[in-house]
């Protein structure tokens, strides 16, 4: 056997081993070799609604590429933030899927699943899916949490950013314009909503809601001058 055949021969099975113990995710977390695939698509620019239940956070579609916020206060909605809001939930794209889940001994609560994070109510006019965001996966490195589709049967593993962008303070989804005016004094904004007052205050800098839901003020939004 040739010295050329035998590094050769070293080589391929060094690249073996890194794919096997190095780009394989660890055993035991079921997780399997990273496969993009989408787990839930509506038809272009279908999608009309997107509810944050746990927050009471609703978005509607008013028109092609015009949003709006509709709970807890009627407001306009940025427009930069929440259609790309829309384009991430009108595909969401799953990094694995465990078709069995229960197959491991494992339950809804080592997900993350029996008390999710967040449940979002997607719609569109003929049809509505729920989806539930878990826990952060085992993995300290990966970005990527747990969720799982209502009706379905398995669990995915998506990016954490979209769980992020559900968690997002109130006023990331409402457009800033009204908030112009009330930026270099110590003045309010009210919405009438469903015949309750909702309200937006600043104080010292710092900027307050208050509304039928809420027993104290609570601070949203800071900027400076």
């Amino acid at each position: 056997m040739s010295i050329r055949f035998r590094i050769t021969f070293i080589i391929l099975m060094f690249l073996l081993l890194y794919v096997v113990l190095i780009d394989r995710k660890l055993p035991g977390t079921d997780e399997l070799i990273l496969h993009k695939h989408s787990v839930l698509a509506f038809q272009e620019d279908s999608l009309s609604l997107i509810r944050f239940r746990e927050r009471n956070i609703e978005l509607i579609r008013t028109d092609k590429d015009s949003y709006r916020l509709s709970q807890p206060v009627s407001h306009p909605a940025s427009r930069e933030n929440i259609s790309k809001l829309f384009s991430i939930f009108s595909n969401i794209t799953a990094i694995n899927t465990l078709p069995d889940p229960e197959k491991d001994g494992k339950t809804l609560g080592f997900y993350g699943l029996d008390k999710p994070r967040a449940t979002v109510e997607l719609q569109t006019p003929d049809q509505k899916e729920i989806l539930e965001i878990g826990n952060k996966t085992a993995n300290p490195d990966l970005e990527e949490c747990y969720a799982r589709i209502q009706g379905q049967k398995g669990i995915h593993v998506l990016n954490e950013g979209l769980a992020r962008i559900v968690l997002e303070p109130l006023t990331y989804y409402m457009d800033s314009e009204p908030f112009k005016d009330i930026e270099k004094s110590d003045a309010g904004i009210k919405w009438h909503y469903n015949g309750q007052i909702c309200s937006l205050k600043r104080i010292r800098g710092q900027y307050f809601t208050k509304g039928p839901e809420e027993l104290e003020w609570q601070a949203v939004y800071q900027k400076a001058d």
